[in-house]
């Protein structure tokens, strides 16, 4: 199998995804199981159920160790070959899939957790059933509080609470309910995998001299940006002024990654160029965000607006962002190759 992927599917097989993928399959099978296995009727009981406060302590415990096995065992075996350091036919199109399968790998292995929180939703909505829900709720009034529960019996406490939580979970979509773990682990997936991805094209050292040049081009880029907003020379414009320093600070970097003529500097150019798109995407997104915020839906669209918009704006954002540096980095690999060919 190895043979005929190395002949035909070369990235499959640089990558690691056949043996990555079932390993990756088995631990959200895993963690799936264990959440399911976690929901019942003493659990939900209580006053509050909540699927973060479960995952919490042993199962958090042993998703941390898994994400660093499957990680460290994955990255023992993807370093041991690097067609592109070593000056291998490459074409820019498999140096972008290169990156999608380490964003998918990376992807699965840091996602794993979020495998546990759907394992308690499947039991919720397989145990509880809406006609059990409702037959529960319909012997109490709508306005119901905490006061009135107390003064129930144990096992009607018990049932109204199981009942309850049941509803509340199988009203809430997933994304919504878990939208912090979801852009937590996107934003992390991305990061991880951009930084895998310039140490494989590039080097090591020249990774953390990105770092280091990056961090002080932030500091300085910070205190230009404190005189500006503290100065309050440009009024209600600060903000399209921060967006065009930004931008051109930027689009001043990319310039040099193209047209340097010393290889180092275009290498330290070239990763910050990488680094630098998502969080420049965020930012810009989020200023539309906040104006777009001004506006207050219609009768029609405000159910719309307030459920999928005003809850996960952040995740949206996120998304998108990642989504469009996913372009930049297809369109920035014949930047890449060209960087490559250069003599050291």
């Amino acid at each position: 199998m190895k043979k005929y992927l190395l002949e035909r599917y070369p990235t499959i097989w640089n990558t690691h995804l056949i043996w990555a993928l079932p390993l990756i399959l088995a631990t959200h099978l895993f963690f799936f199981t264990w959440g399911f296995a976690m929901v019942t009727d003493e659990a939900m009981g209580n006053y509050y159920f909540s699927s973060r406060n479960r995952f919490e302590g042993l199962p958090m415990v042993m998703n941390f160790i898994a994400i660093v096995l499957l990680l460290v065992g994955w990255l023992i075996h993807l370093f041991r070959n690097n067609a592109f350091e070593r000056f291998y036919p490459v074409s820019r199109w498999q140096l972008f899939r290169q990156f999608v399968i380490y964003l998918f790998i990376m992807g699965g292995i840091l996602s794993s957790g979020l495998s546990f929180m759907v394992g308690e939703n499947t039991k919720v909505h397989w145990r509880y059933t809406d006609s059990y829900i409702h037959n529960v709720l319909r012997q109490y009034p709508e306005n119901f509080n905490f006061e009135d529960v107390e003064r129930l019996p144990e096992a009607q406490q018990r049932e109204y609470h199981i009942a309850n939580n049941a509803k509340d979970i199988k009203e809430r979509l997933f994304i919504v309910g878990h939208d912090e773990e979801i852009t937590m682990v996107a934003t992390a997936t991305f990061v991880l995998t951009l930084l895998l991805f310039a140490v494989r094209i590039t080097s090591l050292r020249t990774v953390l001299l990105s770092i280091v040049c990056g961090g002080v081009l932030c500091l300085l880029l910070g205190l230009v940006l404190i005189f500006v907003l503290s100065s309050n020379m440009f009024g209600m414009r600060d903000v399209y002024v921060v967006l065009a320093i930004l931008w051109l600070t930027y689009l001043s970097i990319i310039a040099l990654s193209i047209f340097s003529d010393k290889k180092q500097y275009r290498g330290i150019a070239m990763n910050i160029s990488l680094f630098g798109f998502l969080p420049m995407t965020i930012v810009t997104l989020i200023a539309i965000v906040e104006r777009y915020d001004w506006w207050y839906p219609s009768s029609i669209t405000e159910e719309i607006y307030y459920y999928f918009w005003y809850n996960i704006k952040e995740l949206i954002v996120s998304i998108g962002g990642i989504l469009l540096s996913l372009v930049f980095i297809g369109l920035y690999t014949s930047v890449i190759k060209r960087w490559k060919a250069l003599p050291e």
